[in-house]
């Protein structure tokens, strides 16, 4: 098995230099082995294009993948492939998988609706939560991410069917104590109370709660329940 390190060139270029750099591991010697990337910038323009004027430079073989990986992932960091506009790769390679942030590119919401379309009425299959839950076990949200969530639903809200769902989806679930300890931590020193300035309901310490009544107001309050039904 061979594992390498290579460059792919526009030998003729059209309208701007384009640069990829990958890892592959193949059974043929590198110089014979025809593969380009998996990328899908380079997949499109090579659908658009073809592929006659791209030149493949092979940079290093080794021994080891793990190797061939660490060499890439110094190529990467070095010309900082995923946001450099002369490369078609669209993220970098790392120890642990492919790094994509600050490359986000907005959907459209024709494309939300295909994606909606495709995901409706699919199962999650215990196996899949398992990995996605094993997945998930032990990464910590940026702040930047928590900000992002919290802010999401700001100035929105649920329609009654959503309600419904959220309702039926939580009913008969039961919070074990590792769950209750971390909420309580959460919301210690804390209240949820209604903002009547801002008109929604926020989380602040408790402090500021008691010294500004006229403010904030609790949920339940019968002024709450009046704007409610308004």
């Amino acid at each position: 098995m061979y594992h390498y390190t290579y460059r792919l060139t526009l030998s003729n270029n059209t309208d701007s230099k384009k640069y990829y750099i990958g890892a592959r591991s193949c059974t043929e010697h590198p110089t014979k082995d025809s593969y380009f990337g998996s990328c899908k910038t380079l997949l499109a323009w090579i659908k658009e294009y073809g592929a006659e004027g791209i030149v493949k430079e092979i940079l290093a073989i080794y021994g080891k993948r793990q190797d061939a990986i660490e060499h890439e992932i110094n190529l990467h960091n070095y010309f900082d492939v995923a946001k450099n506009v002369e490369f078609w790769n669209k993220a970098k390679q790392t120890s642990v998988g492919f790094d994509t942030s600050g490359t986000h590119i907005p959907k459209s919401e024709e494309h939300k609706r295909k994606i909606g379309l495709a995901h409706k009425g699919r199962i999650v299959s215990e196996e899949q939560k398992a990995k996605q839950s094993q997945t998930m076990t032990g990464r910590k949200k940026t702040q930047e991410q928590i900000e992002k969530q919290r802010n999401s639903m700001f100035g929105k809200k649920h329609s009654e069917e959503t309600k419904v769902k959220i309702s039926l989806s939580n009913k008969g679930k039961k919070c074990s104590d590792k769950q209750k300890e971390s909420i309580s931590k959460m919301m210690r020193g804390m209240v949820i109370c209604f903002d009547m300035e801002q008109k929604k309901s926020v989380k602040i310490p408790k402090e500021e709660y008691h010294s500004n009544k006229n403010k904030y107001k609790n949920n339940y309050s019968k002024e709450v329940r009046g704007l409610e039904s308004k």
